[in-house]
């Protein structure tokens, strides 16, 4: 059997903690937990969480862009509201960074 580590990913849960409550509790063993923006609550509530600012939150003290290293796999996070010609965008963005 593999030994597999699993990131869990979230977006947009606007102030409805109870849905992140559920998958921290669905979820215990994840390696990770990765919000990508419009979390629209007060961080300081969710240390586990690692987070990007998205166009509906209200600290201006989360990063735009995020990256975080597992294994030696690199994953790029942004809420991506402001980008226009999407796929190439991230793509650029993600190999610039």
């Amino acid at each position: 059997m593999l030994n597999v580590k699993k990131i869990v990913v979230m977006s947009d849960s606007h102030r409805n903690d109870e849905n992140i409550d559920l998958v921290l509790k669905l979820e215990p063993q994840a390696a990770a937990y990765l919000h990508c923006g419009d979390f629209c609550g007060d961080s300081r509530n969710y240390p586990m969480l690692n987070m990007v600012l998205g166009n509906c939150d209200y600290d201006f003290s989360l990063p735009r862009i995020m990256i975080l290293h597992f294994e030696g796999v690199g994953i790029f996070m942004t809420h991506g509201d402001k980008i226009t010609a999407r796929n190439k965008t991230l793509s650029r963005w993600a190999k610039d960074n």
